[in-house]
């Protein structure tokens, strides 16, 4: 199968990763470190502007396209198939989901389709939290591991710009992370608990936005 843009594709993989890496102005307000948790739909041109639904049709324009084998230069479509294709390689191997092999860039795209056809509620869902709902549903795992939080996420990345050493920023409560929470709380006299609270949150973000 043909692969349009590719180019194009991993550069829009890495601007939509930078993109909900970077969202730490609205790390507050992320209190419950749930994949499933839906986020608004926001109007305006900011990275948050690709929520799930409109992912979905970028992808029905990249299907659309695989199947006519022609190149599109339309950024939607390619947007759509570098997405989906950098958080599969980014989960390939965490045991988040369990696909028998590799998956094309077109393979991606009418999974993602299918399943928000499927799931038309979550069109206002931001587009990491549906896309890793349908990764695990399309390859299910026999001992599954949890689902990345795009709130731990936001404060590892958050963390580690600050000058504390989370671990790898993959969206995972794990040792690594908890430590640095803890040492972030002492030295901003709070309770020590290695729990993302409401409070640590805040902290953390404001923290960040004053650098």
């Amino acid at each position: 199968m043909k692969r349009p843009c590719i180019v194009l594709m991993c550069l829009a993989a890495l601007n939509a990763y930078a993109d909900d890496l970077e969202v730490v102005t609205e790390i507050g307000a992320l209190a419950t470190p749930r994949i499933t948790s839906p986020t608004p739909d926001r109007s305006d041109d900011s990275l948050w502007n690709t929520s799930a639904g409109k992912l979905h049709l970028q992808c029905k324009q990249t299907v659309a396209v695989i199947d006519a084998s022609s190149v599109s230069d339309s950024f939607p479509s390619v947007f759509c198939a570098g997405y989906l294709l950098g958080l599969f390689e980014s989960y390939y191997f965490a045991n988040v989901f369990c696909p028998d092999g590799f998956a094309s860039e077109g393979q991606l795209a009418r999974m993602y389709v299918e399943y928000m056809e499927a799931h038309p509620e979550r069109g206002r869902d931001h587009r990491l939290d549906a896309a890793m709902q349908a990764f695990s549903r399309a390859w299910p795992c026999k001992q599954p591991r949890p689902l990345p939080s795009r709130t731990v996420l936001l404060a590892q990345e958050s963390l580690s710009r600050i000058g504390y050493k989370p671990g790898p920023v993959d969206g995972f409560l794990g040792t690594r992370t908890r430590a640095a929470i803890r040492a972030f709380q002492e030295d901003n006299d709070m309770p020590v608990d290695g729990r993302l609270t409401d409070e640590t949150l805040s902290a953390i973000a404001g923290m960040r936005q004053a650098r």
